[in-house]
């Protein structure tokens, strides 16, 4: 089973699928068992929140014949980190830390609150410290600190990017917390608490602390 959403499509979560179905609440779907339906077209998503293809389960709903999703890789297609991390060879777990130490892409975009990357972000991506060609010459010694040197730029580039937030938060008289940082950045919550808390000169809270 491939978790993506293929280039075109959309997804809806637990509360759109519910709302398709003409019930006002998860609650309510639960209750009535819409999520134990084995007629349910198959979730395109691995996390613990469910997603479904939107076309999908439109036509679910209406009582109509559940169209096949496109077979064909697209560049286009929005992956989640389990097939991201697919493409790199790596595991989900490792893929999620390397987005937050800056060795691999922020996500595109979040859907229903679940980065996703389109598959030409992985697969594009110049991962720190690689080199086109057979690999790095015999006796070569700089892999690590140009690595180095590649996440810190970034990482300076999101401090930035978070001082601006910090500064139209201010502007518009709202709050900026972590979770508004993970979001834009597509990165933890923690995280996202760690560079806000750089970027207003505080000392890092407790990620116990930090909701």
């Amino acid at each position: 089973m491939a978790y993506m959403i293929r280039a075109g499509h959309s997804a809806v979560d637990a509360e759109g699928l519910a709302r398709l179905h003409g019930f006002d609440s998860v609650v309510t779907a639960r209750a009535k068992g819409l999520y134990r339906d084995l007629t349910l077209p198959a979730p395109i998503s691995a996390t613990r929140k469910k997603l479904w293809d939107r076309d999908q389960a439109v036509a679910h709903a209406a009582g109509k014949p559940i169209p096949a999703l496109p077979a064909e890789d697209n560049p286009n297609d929005l992956l989640e980190a389990q097939e991201a991390a697919a493409l790199w060879g790596i595991t989900p777990k490792r893929w999620l830390k390397n987005v937050a130490e800056d060795y691999a892409p922020p996500a595109t975009t979040d859907v229903c609150d679940i980065p996703h990357w389109t598959r030409a972000t992985v697969t594009d991506y110049q991962r720190p410290g690689a080199r086109a060609g057979a690999g790095r010459p015999r006796g070569a010694r700089d892999s690590r600190p140009r690595a180095r040197s590649i996440r810190d730029e970034r990482h300076q580039e999101r401090i930035r990017h978070v001082r601006e937030m910090v500064q139209a938060a201010a502007t518009e008289s709202r709050e900026l917390t972590g979770p508004d940082v993970a979001r834009e950045l597509g990165i933890s919550r923690t995280h996202g608490w760690r560079l806000l808390n750089i970027a207003l000169g505080l000392q890092s809270k407790d990620a116990a602390t930090q909701r």
